[in-house]
């Protein structure tokens, strides 16, 4: 690879580890609140699962009081009694605990099973900006976390980008094929230390990735069990994971290319 292909190279994976760094880092947060004629700890459940769903899709991060926030919310719904509560006091109390946007989930009884309708609100505008629904029995964790991802798909469906579609090579001469391949050269020893370094980084960078991935199964594994405080700190530890993995493993592979 001539000096201007590594320069162009390595911008390019510059612009990508700080673009990676920056959209982990300013996702907008959201919380979960679920309403319906369903026990509380089934309500809890769906909202954790949507929660999943939303930071899973890559739109959004989840708050870090999500827990204490529903329970705020439980409480306001006491007070009113049958009454629901306005959007505008959802979005007052979303923004008091660091969310961007809030999702209302209304679970409401079927034929067969329930219908859950949600609704993301913007809590500086208090509008309305994304829904969806979807039906489903609503018995088992399975079925949770299959009705959240599904209203997630449906509400962000219309951002999913379009499957780029592969362009024809141009055609190169004999002559240019041949001074492509004979352009790497050996540099000698000296090239040794830093491929080991590069390698080591690699390494290390992809096994931070697999402690996330391990992290995440635990999360999934609390949420099962209902056990949502600790899964709020295992999904910490795996964005944490993903995050430092990646900055490692973009470094590992700017090694390779710089030497």
């Amino acid at each position: 690879m001539s000096a201007l292909g590594k320069y162009k190279l390595s911008v390019l994976i510059l612009i990508a580890f700080f673009s990676i760094t920056a959209v982990a880092q300013d996702l907008p947060g959201i919380a979960v609140y679920v309403t319906g004629d369903i026990p509380d700890n089934k309500r809890r459940a769906l909202s954790t699962r949507m929660l999943s769903a939303f930071i899973d899709n890559g739109q959004h991060s989840g708050i870090e009081r999500s827990n204490p926030f529903f329970t705020e919310l439980e409480k306001e719904q006491e007070k009113l009694g049958s009454a629901e509560l306005s959007d505008r006091r959802i979005s007052a109390l979303g923004k008091q605990f660091g969310a961007r946007y809030v999702c209302v989930a209304d679970i409401i009884p079927a034929i067969e099973g329930y219908r859950v309708s949600a609704r993301i609100v913007d809590v500086e505008t208090v509008q309305v900006v994304h829904n969806g629904e979807s039906s489903s029995s609503l018995n088992t964790m399975n079925d949770l976390d299959q009705v959240s991802r599904e209203i997630v798909n449906i509400m962000f469906r219309e951002q999913i980008a379009p499957i780029p579609q592969p362009t024809a090579l141009e055609p190169r001469s004999a002559e240019n094929i041949s001074q492509t391949i004979a352009e790497p050269k050996s540099t000698g020893s000296s090239i040794k230390p830093m491929f080991w370094l590069g390698l080591g980084l690699d390494v290390a960078g992809a096994g931070i990735i697999a402690y996330g991935l391990y992290e995440n199964g635990k999360a999934k594994n609390f949420i099962d069990d209902e056990n949502y405080p600790k899964s709020e700190k295992a999904e910490k530890r795996r964005n944490a994971a993903y995050i430092i993995g990646g900055v490692v493993l973009l470094s590992g592979i700017s090694v390779h290319i710089f030497f």
